[in-house]
């Protein structure tokens, strides 16, 4: 302890003082030169010398005085060897730094300046291609390799450093220096001079007093930290007990005080005296902290402050707090508060000695008691009353923040209530398959409560933005008593629920969101649904729909076929809108695949430099090759209507929608349920399928072709034929000049009757031939296709 207070008043007198006198035991000096490392060694070696003798004199104390004040005149010495050594690297690194930061500029962030991904790509690629790249690298790994050096330059003289100034403020050299002034009490005076630019001249003398002050210190330090610690011992015994005395821990407190009181008398002694009293040092600020100290110690002798407006009276006692904070009766006296018949009178346990002002009985009071045990109807009831007396309140005040908040939460839990009656019966509709009476009973405008929203947002702002501060406190009676519904008493037990304005500021906020986040549902909702019935027609007859006797798909589709016919047909504004989504894709695939080739060219020129960025090079050229062929297969697909792309081994015209728009999603869904067509409108050209079409199940007689339907067409139709026996079939498709164009069907086919599904998809309007050959017999039929 001695010798860290003694270190810490040197360092500043080292630090922030100077001296003059010629005749000073030791001078320090800013100015490094051989004469005045000469001079230290000199007195250093007169020193160790004289503490060589063993002696208890004034000689010997002024010895260890400067062999003290040497562990900083050397260290001093070395630290302005290694700052020079760390000037002179210094500017090495910067030079090097500076050259690194040139390069990048250059080479790197030149190519950068553009905002445009492809310039940007296509200059990477050229950097690689060049020898750029390789140069670029090269020069930064030397300059990494001579910073590399340089820095652990500058860590060998830091190390040599701080080896150097442990070995002057060892604790067999330093410290022991110190303690044997400390075990000391002989007399003796030291003078010291420090001779720098910045630092005006002055003389600080060291004597036996200035020790013995420390000393004092030490002693009244170590007292203090033992008060203190009785006073926690103290108040740790007492806190879980019932009635505790806190006053035992409280005169140990003060007592602590006391002691604290007198280290800062001593320490005005000392800064007022030698080696301080040069410097005239302003002590005001103990000054300040003494005040408050006698303060402190005066609040817990039982002081009271004054509380509230002047004209009430109330007083506050601080010390009451403590003594009421064993077992936690602090806290209990809160809930007292609301039992007592007369509230104004309550002091809190001392804590109000003469109660609380009007204000702050009003901000107490309670706004609301309910029951736990009400039922909805009972709850609701009341909730009726205090709306009523809630809105008498504002016609009266009309700015009165309580009758707002409860306001607000009344209409809150109404909105909750009566929307989740909604909820509920759109669930109940929906699990009973009833979506003819919900798209009857219901719109969007069912569950849009913003206007709701906005004006429970308005009664919170009264009571987030109030004239003057406000709190809102609601009790909930958790059992019954002899007082009556909503009463408290003596005895009774509650909850308490405090509302304050940053909890309300914070609900408001959170408001906020969610108004925010539904308006943009709903304005969302209703766009789209805009937009749907623009693109689809989508009216059904409700009273034909009956999805309980819904088993199938099938059945599904026949329903609401039978509802409406052209239920998910496309308008003319659909086949537009579908047309111009595919040329928006067609687009944005080729803009996909130009970038994805510029990143197959970049691939190519890094892969000779793998290892510098350790990655896979060739598995970088793999992938992005992929991504360009993926990306150009896309592209073609959308950009020529009759090429496919395989996915899963399946080809797929991903573009056959917004090429040639299906008339009708219900037709075409209805074609799939019923295996007339497996191909989705062309999504799935290669799914055509043969079925036996349902009849008598009798084997025909013999080989014949049946009329396609529908005729004309677009852009399916069936082809129906009979197959008297097991055979080779071949199905093909001709136009008018006698050119084959599409093959159907070829192989072994089982005898009955068949049906293959022709997609036309990608062909021009136009009169073609439809040939089915069976054992060496061939009919033609005729078909129109009209797009």
């Amino acid at each position: 302890m001695q010798v860290k207070n003694f270190l810490t008043a040197l360092l500043i007198i080292v630090f922030c003082t100077g001296l003059n006198a010629q005749t000073s035991d030791l001078v320090l000096q800013e100015e490094i030169t051989p004469d005045y490392v000469s001079y230290l060694s000199d007195r250093e070696t007169e020193w160790l010398d004289q503490v060589a003798l063993g002696l208890d004199d004034a000689a010997t104390m002024k010895a260890y005085m400067g062999l003290v004040f040497m562990a900083y005149a050397w260290t001093h010495i070395d630290g302005d060897t290694a700052f020079h050594e760390l000037d002179s690297l210094g500017a090495i690194i910067e030079g090097d730094m500076s050259g690194m930061f040139d390069r990048i500029e250059d080479d790197i962030i030149s190519m950068l300046d553009t905002m445009e991904i492809e310039a940007i790509l296509t200059a990477l690629t050229a950097f690689f291609d060049s020898g750029d790249y390789a140069a670029f690298r090269d020069f930064m790994d030397g300059t990494m390799s001579d910073l590399e050096l340089e820095f652990d330059e500058v860590g060998m003289t830091f190390e040599d450093l701080f080896d150097d100034m442990d070995v002057h403020f060892a604790e067999e050299n330093f410290v022991a220096h110190v303690d044997s002034i400390f075990n000391s009490s002989t007399d003796f005076e030291f003078s010291l001079q420090i001779v720098a630019t910045d630092i005006p001249d002055s003389v600080m003398v060291f004597d036996r007093a200035l020790f013995n002050h420390v000393d004092d210190l030490d002693h009244i330090g170590e007292s203090m930290a033992s008060h203190f610690d009785d006073f926690g011992t103290w108040m740790d015994s007492v806190m879980s007990e019932e009635g505790g005395d806190v006053m035992p821990g409280v005169a140990s407190l003060r007592t602590g005080l006391d002691d604290m009181t007198e280290m800062l008398d001593t320490v005005c002694v000392i800064l007022s005296s030698q080696p301080f009293s040069p410097f005239d040092l302003d002590t005001s600020p103990i000054d300040s902290i003494q005040d408050g100290i006698a303060e402190v110690d005066t609040l817990l002798g039982g002081k009271e402050y004054a509380f509230g407006p002047d004209d009430e009276g109330k007083t506050i006692k601080p010390l009451a707090i403590l003594q009421n904070m064993p077992d936690a009766a602090i806290f209990d006296l809160y809930w007292e508060f609301y039992r007592v018949p007369d509230p104004e009178n309550f002091t809190f346990g001392g804590i109000f000695p003469n109660g609380l002002d009007a204000h702050r009985l009003d901000l107490l009071a309670p706004d609301l008691v309910l029951n736990s045990w009400d039922d909805q109807e009972t709850l609701e009831l009341r909730l009726a009353v205090l709306e009523g007396l809630w809105e008498a309140e504002l016609v009266l005040s009309p700015d009165d923040p309580d009758a707002h908040l409860g306001l607000a939460m009344i209409q809150a839990y109404h909105l909750a209530q009566d929307n989740m009656e909604i909820f509920s019966d759109i669930f109940r509709l929906l699990d009973a398959g009833r979506i003819d009476s919900l798209t009857y009973l219901y719109a969007w405008e069912s569950v849009n409560f913003l206007d709701d929203l906005d004006e429970i947002d308005e009664h919170l702002s009264y009571f987030t933005d109030p004239d003057e501060f406000t709190h809102f406190v609601a009790l909930i009676k958790s059992t019954g008593d002899a007082y009556g519904p909503y009463e408290i008493g003596p005895g009774t037990e509650f909850e308490i629920a405090n509302i304050s304005m940053p909890m309300v500021v914070g609900v408001q906020i959170q408001l906020g969101l969610v108004r925010g986040g539904l308006g943009l549902i709903v304005d969302g909702i209703t766009a789209i649904y805009d937009e749907l019935d623009d693109i689809f027609v989508l009216n059904l007859d409700p009273t034909v729909l009956d999805f309980s006797t819904v088993e199938s798909d099938s059945d599904l589709v026949l329903m609401l076929e039978l509802s409406n016919p052209d239920f998910l047909s496309l308008t003319p504004y659909g086949v537009d809108q579908f047309i111009a989504a595919g040329d928006a894709l067609e687009a944005g695939f080729a803009d996909l695949n130009e970038f994805f080739a510029l990143m197959m060219d970049l691939a190519y020129a890094m892969q000779p430099y793998q290892d510098d960025f350790d990655m896979d090079g060739d598995m970088f050229i793999d992938d992005m090759e992929m991504m360009e062929a993926v990306t150009f297969e896309l592209w073609q697909d959308f950009a020529y209507p009759d090429s496919m792309i395989n996915i899963g081994d399946e080809d797929m015209n991903l573009s056959a929608w917004f090429d040639n728009p299906p008339a009708s999603f219900l037709q075409m869904w209805k074609d799939y349920v019923f295996g007339i067509d497996s191909t989705w409108g062309g999504l799935f050209p290669d799914r055509y399928v043969g079925i036996d079409i349902p009849g008598s199940g009798i084997r025909p007689r013999k080989f014949r072709l049946h009329s396609a339907y529908p005729n004309p067409f677009n852009p399916v139709t069936v082809i129906p034929f009979d197959i008297p026996w097991n055979g080779y079939v071949e199905v093909s498709i001709y136009n008018v000049r006698g050119e084959q164009v599409r093959i159907l069907h070829q192989g072994v086919t089982q005898a009955g009757r068949k049906a293959l599904v022709w997609n036309a998809a990608g062909l021009p309007s136009d009169l073609y031939l439809y040939r089915v050959s069976f054992d060496g017999q061939s009919e033609t039929g005729k078909v129109l296709l009209l797009k």
